[in-house]
């Protein structure tokens, strides 16, 4: 669920196991990796939500 919703808000990612790997693997800006990251933060939030952990 996690890796849809963060797919949905436009990021490309391959969840392997317990590591997340950024499709294609290339050298980003921060700001760029911020944003990466708040997108699978938000995703996390959302699917915890649906699944009545928070």
């Amino acid at each position: 669920m996690i890796y849809q919703k963060a797919f949905q808000k436009g990021l490309a990612w391959i969840p392997a196991g317990h590591i997340l790997r950024m499709s294609p693997p290339i050298v980003m800006p921060e700001d760029v990796a911020h944003k990466a990251m708040d997108m699978i933060e938000e995703s996390i939030s959302e699917t915890e939500k649906e699944l009545g952990y928070s």
